[in-house]
């Protein structure tokens, strides 16, 4: 099983600070008009939208907006919201790897914004598979739970890829279409399930620019269309 993995981080990607309440929400409930209009609107028949509605209550938005984001994505609201998902490749400060995974109604804008602001945090961005090969798209499920070979056992048995034990928790790796039987099986309750770019390995980043890496990573994140940024940064 493997020894690291960088939750920390992936929460910081996440946006989960305090600061971030509104734009998490914002991002939350283009997350769910994706998964509606992609899957339908009852979370019981559809896996994926009822994950992000969990993620989404858990962050703080209403039951209300919830609602609203599906009706619009559906077709029974007053207007449907025409999302596209975008995924964009890029180089930070220290030569790091960044996958930055967008949800935009506007493709020009957003792009617009994405380099910008890689322009701005001294960061470039990259031509379509310069980067992507060196992550791997995974089902993730994060446990808080302190750590004992019973959990990580059973979380095999269930099906994972992989577990890893850090920051007072577990993560909990599965194959893409394996998610939902995996935490099913495992039937403990979650502090997140959902996909994400995993780096295959991970990089040193010197002192000197993990000042400016972190500044860029944080402005990336709090870009409207910005859904979730990954690198391969230790």
């Amino acid at each position: 099983m493997s020894k690291h993995s960088h939750w920390d981080k992936v929460k910081r990607a996440k946006g989960a600070a305090d600061r971030a309440k509104a734009i998490v929400g914002s991002k939350m409930l283009k997350l769910i008009s994706t998964a509606a209009k992609s899957g339908g609107g009852d979370p019981v028949m559809n896996f994926k939208l009822r994950l992000i509605m969990d993620t989404a209550k858990r962050s703080g938005v209403t039951k209300d907006a919830i609602d609203r984001a599906i009706a619009k994505a559906t077709g029974s609201g007053a207007e449907a919201e025409q999302l596209e998902t975008l995924l964009y490749e890029a180089y930070g400060p220290g030569g790091v790897a960044i996958l930055i995974e967008c949800l935009a109604t506007n493709r020009n804008k957003a792009v617009a914004e994405v380099k910008h602001t890689l322009n701005m945090g001294n960061g470039t961005l990259a031509g379509e598979g310069a980067v992507k090969w060196m992550f791997q798209h995974r089902g993730v499920l994060r446990f808080a739970k302190p750590q004992n070979d019973e959990f990580e056992l059973k979380a095999i048995d269930a099906g994972a890829d992989d577990v890893v034990y850090e920051a007072d928790g577990y993560t909990v790796y599965t194959g893409l279409d394996n998610l939902e039987k995996v935490k099913n099986n495992l039937a403990e309750e979650v502090e997140f399930a959902g996909w994400q770019w995993i780096p295959k390995d991970r990089i040193p980043v010197l002192e000197a620019a993990q000042g400016e890496l972190d500044a860029l990573l944080e402005a990336l994140d709090e870009l409207e269309d910005v859904n979730e940024v990954y690198t391969n940064a230790e």
